[in-house]
């Protein structure tokens, strides 16, 4: 049977050029097959990743080694970002005495190698005590921490991060691949195809050529502001933080972004002049960075995103005509401030009737419904308000809006809770935390620094109290990584 090997297609995918260096790519590589073929005898591996996980790995591993010994920096950033948020150098494994930030650790491998295999069962938590986990580290850990003393520096790549760019669009062509292919940004494809078809289900009635040019243009605004699983930060946060780190301070490390839809207000030889329908605030888009210099009619319509560089606003993607009437754009103003101003009279008097907290639990809708009338003092017909279940819920308020919810109230250990069960928030309520897809991240947040939720506990073999522990020794990190956000 032939001998499966790690290629250097495998490996320079993970690399900011095309061309690679056959004195330091090739010693990398031979590392890289090093680690894949030790890999390969931790058969239970392939019963928790796929096979091309595997390779993955081995590369993820070597790019971390060569991060490591080159000063790349992609690395020492989230130890940096790490000690910062959290309080440590690397999440979940308890740093040994010899642990030495710029050298191999094997508490740096063991997350690694979590993370991998995370992104390989995105629906669930995997234990980063798992034993197989252990096994992997140790072995990878004696390759890596011997090849440490003979592999060279890669100061191509280095110069690469911090390298010199003629205008925006080269720029954001190297973005593209730090968003997709830093060995960090493993789940970044995911989370891109996910958002985007999220956003394309929600039923627009778009042709091919504007769904072709809505899906151009979400990709390129990911970048920007889509946030990833570490610190909330996006990839474009992420590349600037790893150029400082090497010494880069220049336009490209001091942008801004924005998204809306901006009518058209004027037009010059240099400049479309553009006023956003729901702020108001006015934009002055450089015509140098359209493709298309067919005229604008004052008045029309358009949602795209803006960047910032430079003291010049450019395109950021392509624009979709959007039919708004003059009517149209005068109400998204004034809706957007009344909304505002609305929710936050709300959320004030919220706080005042419910003793400063923001979370309340109702019996009823009966029981929700008086509590509107009576204490926040709101007028209405019953059949105006309609919920979409039955018997006791809970409600969640700030200051830009409600949640109610039902679904793992059990779970909340409150005396206002009429539901609380502590056999089922023993088994489910780590849901709150380690899924994104169940309740919104500033919930988790608040039941976490209010300590509803006492009996959260991942699943471990040293006993459901070792499970507590583990878990609220690393809480907030695993609240911000399920959630990709930060505070």
């Amino acid at each position: 049977m032939k001998k499966e090997l790690v290629h250097f297609y495998d490996w320079l995918v993970y690399h900011p050029y095309k061309k690679p260096s056959a004195e330091i790519d090739f010693e990398y590589l031979e590392v890289a097959n090093k680690v894949f073929a030790r890999l390969q005898k931790h058969i239970d591996l392939y019963s928790i990743v796929s096979h091309s996980a595997v390779k993955t790995m081995a590369v993820v591993l070597t790019s971390y080694l060569e991060d490591v010994v080159s000063h790349i920096g992609i690395w020492k950033t989230f130890n940096d970002e790490c000690m910062k948020h959290y309080g440590f150098n690397v999440p979940f494994f308890k740093e040994a005495d010899d642990y030495v930030k710029g050298d191999v650790n094997i508490e740096d491998i063991k997350f690694l190698i979590w993370l991998i295999i995370k992104n390989e069962n995105t629906t669930m938590f995997i234990n980063p005590e798992n034993s197989e986990i252990s096994k992997i580290a140790d072995d990878v850990y004696e390759i890596l921490s011997d090849e440490y003393q003979y592999v060279p520096e890669n100061e191509i790549y280095r110069q690469c991060l911090v390298g010199k760019f003629n205008d925006f669009y080269k720029y954001r062509d190297f973005l593209t691949w730090f968003h997709y292919n830093c060995y960090l940004n493993l789940d970044n494809f995911h989370i891109v195809n996910q958002g985007m078809n999220e956003m394309l289900d929600k039923g627009y009635n778009l042709s091919n050529k504007e769904r072709n040019l809505f899906m151009y243009s979400y990709e390129v605004h990911t970048f920007f502001n889509n946030r990833t699983h570490f610190f909330g930060y996006t990839s474009y946060d992420w590349l600037c933080a790893v150029r400082k780190l090497n010494g880069a301070n220049d336009i490209w490390d001091n942008m801004r972004t924005e998204y809306g839809t901006y009518q058209v207000l004027d037009e010059d030889e240099c400049f479309v002049y553009f006023k956003n329908v729901e702020s108001g605030e006015k934009r002055n888009l450089t015509k140098r960075s359209l493709n298309d210099t067919v005229p604008f009619a004052k008045g029309q319509c358009f949602t795209f995103a803006f960047v910032q560089c430079d003291g010049e606003w450019l395109l950021n993607g392509s624009m979709i005509n959007t039919k708004l009437s003059d009517k149209d754009v005068e109400d998204r103003a004034i809706n957007k401030k009344l909304k505002e101003d609305s929710d936050f009279r709300y959320y004030e008097k919220f706080m005042e009737v419910n003793d400063n907290k923001q979370l309340i639990f109702f019996a009823s809708a009966a029981d929700y419904k008086d509590f509107l009338r009576n204490k926040m003092g709101l007028k209405f017909n019953d059949e105006i308000i309609k919920l979409p279940f039955d018997g006791a819920f809970a409600m969640f308020v700030e200051k830009d809006g409600q949640y109610l919810f039902k679904e793992m109230m059990d779970c909340i250990k409150a005396e206002s809770n009429p539901t609380y069960n502590r056999t089922f928030a023993n088994e489910n309520a780590a849901g709150f935390y380690i899924s994104d897809k169940i309740h919104p991240y500033t919930l988790a947040c608040y039941l976490k620094d209010n300590d509803l939720l006492p009996d959260a506990r991942i699943v471990s073999a040293k006993g459901d109290d070792h499970g507590r522990k583990f878990l609220n020794d690393n809480l907030q990190f695993i609240i911000d990584f399920a959630h990709r956000n930060c505070r």
